[in-house]
């Protein structure tokens, strides 16, 4: 209940809220109380049967248990990164997937090629020392961390097209 002061005598007068009524459907608002005071009846009625009340708590207790069965496989099937859906496309995450995308190319190249081994030779020392920079640069502070990563992004840009500039054939 709320408080309100009198004015005249600034005591305290307890106030009764508002009464709230259920909303009636075309004016019926009698009917529709007197059947939700029926329906209310018979749950209660039901409900004093100890052998409904068993089943009420065996199917909530039933219920719960598949939630729980539930909630742990999706756990067990969850990827690591699934707390946060953007882990992996932005920031550091994105940069590790750059530079393992970069290694593999690197040595499906040289493994398919053999005659670029040589010629990726440095490709490889500087990604690296890229991979090392990135390690760095995840324990940095996030000012500091975000221009880490721009310029270990335009590392990689410069080292994609390197990349791609090796593996073209000279001939086209």
């Amino acid at each position: 209940m709320r408080t309100s002061p009198r004015r005249q005598n600034w005591k305290a007068e307890v106030v009764a809220p508002p009464k709230k009524q259920l909303p009636s459907s075309a004016g019926s608002g009698g009917k529709s109380k007197a059947a939700l005071a029926g329906l209310t009846a018979v749950v209660v009625k039901q409900l004093k049967d100890p052998k409904v009340r068993k089943q009420v708590i065996d199917q909530g207790l039933a219920i719960a248990a598949l939630a729980q069965t539930w909630r742990g496989e999706r756990r067990q099937d969850a990827d690591p990164n699934r707390s946060n859906p953007l882990t992996g496309r932005f920031g550091q995450g994105k940069l590790e997937r750059r530079v393992e995308h970069l290694q593999a190319s690197v040595a499906e190249l040289t493994t398919s090629r053999p005659a670029l081994t040589e010629a990726l030779e440095p490709v490889s020392t500087t990604l690296g020392e890229i991979d090392s920079a990135l390690g760095i640069a995840g324990g940095l502070p996030f000012a500091k961390r975000k221009k880490a990563h721009l310029q270990i992004d335009q590392a990689l840009d410069r080292l994609e097209q390197t990349i791609f500039e090796a593996s073209m054939p000279k001939s086209i």
